[in-house]
């Protein structure tokens, strides 16, 4: 039996995706683009 995680997400009106990268990257990216500083998602 295997079971689907599916997540629904909204359409994105302005801005980027970043996908596909390894974690430890992704804490990199977030303070490079200084995006702990904000409360925006």
């Amino acid at each position: 039996m295997t079971h689907d995680n599916k997540l629904q997400v909204e359409a994105i009106k302005r801005g980027t995706v970043i996908d596909h990268i390894p974690a430890q990257i992704g804490f990199k990216l977030l303070s490079l683009f200084k995006l702990t500083e904000t409360d925006q998602r």
